[in-house]
């Protein structure tokens, strides 16, 4: 299962000196990623493309779940004498 959302935050007004509660204008991505850790990534300020992100990455899980890497996997996972 996965959601896009806007995070909230709280933060004090210093003319009135409440607290005032804020969405954030980038959307958010939520997911369980291949050991099944719920992650939260920004994404974009545009809808569409945070949605268009957030499927590109839940593809990325989708493929190492089956046990294909992805490139930067590997590039990470090699050691500096080997590059």
């Amino acid at each position: 299962m996965s959601r896009l959302l806007k995070q909230t935050f709280t933060r004090k007004d210093p003319a009135t000196g409440k607290k005032v509660t804020r969405k954030s204008r980038k959307w958010y991505g939520e997911f369980r990623d291949e050991c099944g850790i719920k992650r939260r990534v920004p994404l974009s300020t545009d809808k569409s493309a945070a949605q268009a992100m957030l499927t590109e990455k839940l593809h990325n899980v989708e493929r190492r779940r089956a046990g294909f890497e992805d490139d930067l996997t590997v590039e990470v996972m090699r050691p500096l004498a080997a590059r």
